[in-house]
């Protein structure tokens, strides 16, 4: 019988969308995709795939109560937040003390990307109401700061 683990192997955060991609026999690049999607889009990708990472096994934890399954899954999740923020702020520092100023603006851009795309998120989740008249204040603050600097450099 075929049954769903989160892969070991084929993974980019918790191994879900390679297990599931062996399970369904897709592509997990596409699962990937739709996780994303799905997230920006109605806000239920995220935590979908945050409760697939708890509750399912990996392929050698099979055999682990549940409990004791929840409990390693969890500080799984937590060890990886640890080390995606880690490199992220590795990438960030690295970036800014030692590149020229061409350099960075890949950084500014994908910054302002993630941050636009948690703002749309929380709005999706509800969890920005009392905000949601003023995102677009700060990202008129951001394009005033950007342009500044810029303009400041040139001058």
């Amino acid at each position: 019988m075929k049954r769903l683990y989160r892969s070991e192997t084929d993974k980019m955060i918790g191994g879900v969308c390679g297990g599931l991609g062996a399970y369904l026999g897709m592509d997990p690049l596409i699962l990937r995709i739709l996780f994303v999607a799905a997230a920006m889009l109605n806000g239920i990708g995220l935590p979908i795939y945050l409760m697939m990472w708890l509750f399912l096994p990996t392929e050698r934890a099979v055999e682990m109560a549940r409990e004791e399954l929840v409990r390693q899954n969890a500080q799984e999740i937590r060890n990886r937040a640890r080390e995606l923020t880690q490199e992220a702020r590795g990438a960030f520092d690295q970036s800014w003390d030692a590149g020229d100023r061409a350099s960075k603006k890949p950084l500014v851009v994908g910054a302002v990307m993630v941050g636009i795309g948690l703002l749309v998120l929380l709005q999706n989740l509800g969890l920005l109401w009392p905000l949601a008249k003023l995102w677009p204040l700060a990202l008129i603050a951001l394009g005033v700061v950007l342009l500044m600097n810029n303009l400041k450099d040139r001058g």
